[in-house]
């Protein structure tokens, strides 16, 4: 659980992802999943319940939206 940082709300709805994938270069494997054309959105960059930095890009396949994210 991820809370919305005070900057984005208002323009990110609240909401449940089902599927969240821990990844070594998430901005890359979204690039990916668009060239073999899924709809993708991001990468956003912000900063992690811990602190750290954190990237994530959103992916829909077979019309179930899941993230990839990368720490650090």
């Amino acid at each position: 659980m991820l809370e919305i940082p005070a900057a984005l709300r208002g323009s990110v709805p609240p909401g449940v992802r089902l599927l969240a994938v821990v990844n070594r270069d998430a901005e890359q494997a979204g690039t990916d999943a668009a060239a073999a054309g899924f709809d993708v959105r991001g990468p956003f960059h912000t900063t992690a319940a811990t602190g750290a930095p954190m990237s994530l890009v959103e992916v829909v396949a077979g019309g179930l939206p899941f993230e990839l994210v990368q720490f650090g």
